[in-house]
């Protein structure tokens, strides 16, 4: 069986990292991502589309990205229910991201730098 989605979209938000209890980066963003064809008012309409990204993935995309930013997403579709705080059953569609790619060019904040050991500069040739 194939079960693989691809998408391109838009953060409808800026992402909030969460950890499980065992410690692991999870997000959940929606992407709006524009259907290809418009609608009879001549207007292109959006999907929203929920995904959950984890560990890696989770953290980079929280750190650089933000709402507006342009993603690109691989992953699978996945289906799972839960019973609300009302006893009703709730369910949930939703694309668990494999691979994440940020399609808006530089990050908007730049990557923390290394802390500097003086010891290892020293011992490093100069140019």
């Amino acid at each position: 069986m194939i079960n693989q989605v691809t998408l391109v979209g838009r953060l409808t938000k800026d992402p909030e990292m969460r950890y499980t209890s065992e410690g692991k980066a999870v997000l959940n963003v929606t992407l709006a991502v524009n259907r290809q064809f418009k609608s009879q008012g001549g207007d292109y309409e959006a999907d929203f589309v929920l995904c959950t990204m984890w560990r890696k993935a989770a953290e980079n995309t929280a750190k650089y990205c933000n709402k507006g930013s342009v993603l690109g997403v691989v992953g699978r579709i996945q289906t799972r229910n839960y019973d609300n705080e009302h006893g009703k059953r709730i369910y949930v569609t939703e694309v668990v991201a494999e691979q994440v790619r940020f399609l808006d060019g530089k990050p908007t904040q730049p990557a923390k730098p290394q802390p500097r050991n003086p010891e290892i500069e020293k011992a490093l040739p100069v140019f």
